[in-house]
């Protein structure tokens, strides 16, 4: 058998070979690679791809199995129908159906109505190469996107030369984000188009009102810009005078409110599940890691202020002298942004918190004492405190009070906790399901949360500085939906062993049921007496630094996400995990580098590379490395090429549910391998 280093080698030489190559050749290299990997093992993975470019009679040195493997490709791939150009644009065209090219083959994604980014978006794609798309939205170049979501959806393919005239005809007019705002040094870019950002946990304990450039930044669409003058905001539905409003309307004639809160994305934490089990990835992006939260005060009109200047009686229903009409169960947002076939970001959450005058939702114009930057929704957004990140609409144009939840993907198709057996392509094909999915109610409230934010994942603490004895740890606690902190707990051995955390007082009272605003949390943990003696002997020590807070109503973060596992990847919240080594050798702490993003999952290590800004072609071939690592249960996952025994690869991480797509596919392989 060949060494590993030497065929990852050959397939790298290959790949570099195959730059010079048409697209469809490209794509042969990468499948038959990875075909190679999975069903005949190592052994065959570079000499495949220098087979496929070289031609089989030319390949001096071949292994058992390389001819077996190239001919099952070769099988597979003639086993696909071949469509012509005209039979693809008719599909499209006169049929109705959204069908998509991709590297030579063909995706009939028709029945793809979960789309996260929105239908439109697939329509606009319609008898398109996605690789054109793709060069912009490159979050899908990831791996899995190809390999989980569009697989089902394969049909066919089309010959090298159609796919090179549909990729000619197809255009993307990528300056539709070209007046975004810039984006911001201090935060973690998740996804460039549209821009998603999110802060860095290492920072998130610096302040207690999260700054501008440090808050995390979620967007659907681009960043619509607003002229101030022209802004109007309408009210509609039940109960109301169709009424509208400028944005002097709302600084002047209504009482300044202002309400300090949390606003996490339902999403925050996704990444935690992706591919938890070992072969199933989160669905949707962005993909966060664990810095989609911050806490801000937000200034502007109470919307009950607002919904009484429309002709509503908020106090004689807040007071029930007057019932709540039965049609009047939900307040409707609708936004200014759009994606790039206009249909506009919309949500909704429950009539009774608008009314409730301690429900604080608030018209808001102002983010920490300054007009909302427009990152955030300027030059109003509606904030909903304690509720998900979605339902605080930017850029808000339009309020509706009806009986019907809105309807729209930012509402159930993106933010609904479905039970663990709804597999990925049931929320995928939403359509197609909506009756059954559309009884899990789209997530309001948010569940408690708590992460250490200091210190970080991989970093090496100086045994020396802090004199063997105890541990320092920093973090953020919140009780979701106005709930307080009670308790939160801290361990330095993954949860064996917990001890009270240090709440620290907030520079503002917040009232019982109001408290909004998130809790730091400190404490110096004691290093147990094995521990100390194994420093004492100059021996590096594990710790895996752990929280978990109980809120006002004693509910609890969970050890793990089997309890709220959801294919969506909605409301994590489970025990965040932080490994870190307490070093006798070393005179000083030392940060871990960010790798490939500086925030890290729960436990330190991504189950996939963390790439979104691959392009196409830069995918190609690190999927193919990828396949190659994972069979040798070599994959570096934090982007510094760790070596066996070091990094990401240390053995702190042989128990992880991050290794078990690792493992996974290397079990493929011994159970597939032929014999030698």
């Amino acid at each position: 058998m060949f060494a590993f280093n030497a065929t990852r080698q050959t397939a790298r030489a290959a790949f570099r070979a195959g730059k010079r190559m048409n697209v469809a050749t490209r794509r042969h290299i990468a499948e038959a690679s990875v075909a190679t990997t999975t069903q005949f093992g190592l052994v065959g993975v570079g000499t495949i791809a220098v087979a496929t470019l070289c031609g089989v009679g030319g390949l001096v040195q071949k292994r058992q199995g390389t001819d077996e493997a190239l001919q099952l490709f070769q099988q597979e791939d003639a086993a696909l129908t071949l469509y012509s150009y005209d039979e693809m644009k008719k599909m499209c065209e006169a049929e109705g159906r959204i069908v998509v090219a991709y590297q030579g083959e063909l995706f009939d994604v028709s029945k793809f109505t979960g789309h996260p980014g929105g239908v439109g978006r697939l329509q606009m794609a319609a008898g398109g190469d996605l690789e054109v798309y793709w060069k912009v939205y490159t979050q899908h170049n990831r791996g899995h996107v190809v390999e989980k979501v569009m697989k089902p959806y394969k049909i066919g393919k089309v010959s090298n030369e159609d796919m090179a005239r549909i990729t000619s005809e197809t255009f993307y007019d990528a300056s539709a984000y070209e007046n975004d705002p810039a984006p911001r040094p201090d935060l973690l870019t998740n996804t460039r188009y549209p821009y998603n950002a999110e802060g860095r946990l290492s920072s998130l304990t610096d302040s207690w009102q999260t700054p501008f450039g440090k808050h995390f930044i979620r967007n659907h669409n681009a960043v619509p810009d607003i002229d101030p003058d022209e802004y109007q905001l309408t009210v509609i539905g039940t109960g109301v005078t169709e009424t509208s409003f400028n944005l002097e309307d709302l600084m002047t004639k209504f009482p300044k409110h202002d309400v300090t809160t949390v606003i996490q994305c339902n999403g925050n934490r996704r990444e935690d599940f992706h591919y938890y089990d070992g072969e199933t990835p989160a669905f949707g992006p962005p993909h966060w890691v664990a810095g989609a939260i911050g806490n801000a005060t937000w200034s502007g009109a109470r919307l009950r202020d607002v919904l009484k200047a429309s002709g509503m009686d908020v106090d004689a229903l807040t007071l029930r002298t007057e019932d709540i009409p039965s049609n009047a169960s939900q307040v409707g947002l609708l936004a200014y942004d759009q994606d790039e076939v206009g249909n506009q970001y919309s949500c909704s959450f429950p009539f009774d918190k608008a009314i409730d005058p301690f429900g604080d939702v608030i018209v808001a114009y102002e983010m920490n004492g300054h007009p909302i930057p427009r990152a955030h929704g300027y030059p109003v957004r509606c904030v909903v405190p304690g509720h998900a990140g979605a339902r605080n609409c930017k850029f808000l144009q339009r309020i509706e009070i009806s009986d019907t939840p809105n309807q729209g993907h930012g509402n159930w198709k993106a933010y609904a906790v479905h039970a663990p057996d709804v597999q990925m392509r049931k929320i995928a094909e939403f359509d197609t399901h909506k009756p059954e999915l559309m009884q899990d109610p789209a997530v309001q409230e948010m569940p408690v949360q708590s992460m250490i934010t200091s210190p970080s994942a991989g970093d090496i603490i100086s045994a020396a500085m802090q004199g063997a004895q105890t541990v320092k740890v920093k973090g953020i606690a919140w009780g979701g939906a106005g709930s307080g902190i009670n308790r939160v707990d801290v361990s330095l051995d993954d949860g064996q062993h917990f001890t009270k955390a240090d709440v620290l007082a907030t520079p503002i009272e917040q009232k019982r049921r109001s408290q909004f605003g998130w809790k730091f949390f400190e404490k110096e943990i004691p290093v147990p007496d094995e521990m100390r003696q194994k420093i004492q002997r100059g021996e590096p020590v594990e710790l895996v630094l752990t929280s978990k807070a109980l809120n006002a109503s004693w509910n609890v973060q969970p050890e793990n996400p089997n309890p709220s596992y959801n294919a969506h990847g909605c409301c994590v919240n489970h025990w965040y995990r932080v490994p870190v080594t307490l070093d006798p050798r070393t005179s000083k702490d030392v940060k871990a580098p960010d790798g490939d993003f500086g925030n890290k999952p729960s436990g330190g290590r991504f189950a996939r590379p963390f790439r979104n800004f691959d392009l196409p072609s830069q995918a190609r071939e690190r999927v193919v490395e990828e396949c190659v690592d994972c069979v040798a249960e070599n994959l570096c996952t934090c982007g510094l090429s760790c070596k066996p025994g070091s990094g990401c690869l240390s053995s702190r991480f042989e128990g992880s549910s991050s290794k078990l797509f690792e493992k996974m596919r290397s079990e493929d392989f011994k159970l597939m391998r032929k014999p030698t």
